[in-house]
């Protein structure tokens, strides 16, 4: 699903590389966390993965598309086979929930009532089927980011990156948010999230890797593949 090898990232005016010789696999299926303190690279690892930044050096492979010579047509078909779902949720505020949901499958080529449809499914699953007619603005940071990421998984994509989504919610709101992300990767979606919310941390039981400096300093396997 996802090979890296000896990614690399600079920055003009930045003092060393933001990403440092970062190689790592992750197969389908897995559910992975990335952490680190702020400012580690786990971000520019991110961005690098969806085609945001391009790396300096290294070579990258997400789904079978090699992230190095990647036109603008392959970077788009890349992007709908992934979510993405990030701190900020990102939402149209003009758009209503449903729309929001739908709009990400229109513009993946989905006939709008079929968006429509598969916006309603996704809101049920989110627990958000009596929000859809809602405009954003109205809604919970944590109804917010139930949003995204029904919006993120609208195209079935095999795999989602969540960079820092539970990273301005509360305790129980996190709670919620890590159930559904574990539900989605029950349901065959490879799942890659950066955090570095303790409250997270504590309560997943996953493959971990830690970044420092722009570098991989750790990866502990899942300890239920262990056992």
């Amino acid at each position: 699903m996802i090979r890296l090898n000896n990614i690399g990232k600079s920055f003009e005016g930045r003092p060393g590389p933001a990403v440092d010789s970062v190689s790592l696999h992750v197969e389908p299926g897995e559910f992975v966390l990335l952490t680190g303190a702020s400012g580690a690279g786990k971000t520019t690892l991110m961005r690098i993965l969806f085609g945001e930044e391009i790396a300096t050096e290294g070579t990258g492979v997400v789904n079978g598309r090699n992230l190095d010579c990647m036109e603008s047509d392959a970077l788009a078909a890349l992007r709908r086979e992934m979510g993405l779902v990030f701190q900020d949720s990102r939402l149209i505020d003009r758009l209503s929930v449903r729309e929001n949901v739908a709009l990400a499958a229109e513009v993946g080529g989905v006939h709008c009532a079929e968006a429509r449809r598969r916006a309603d499914d996704l809101l049920c699953m989110m627990g958000m089927q009596d929000y859809g007619d809602m405009l954003p603005l109205h809604l919970a940071s944590g109804e917010r980011q139930r949003v995204a990421l029904a919006r993120a998984l609208v195209n079935d994509p095999v795999l989602l990156l969540a960079d820092e989504p539970t990273g301005s919610l509360d305790p129980d709101t996190t709670a919620e948010i890590l159930e559904l992300l574990q539900e989605v990767n029950r349901r065959g979606t490879t799942v890659l999230m950066a955090t570095h919310d303790m409250d997270a941390l504590e309560q997943l039981s996953c493959r971990m890797l830690v970044m420092a400096g722009g570098r991989l300093v750790e990866d502990s396997p899942d300890p239920s593949r262990l056992q």
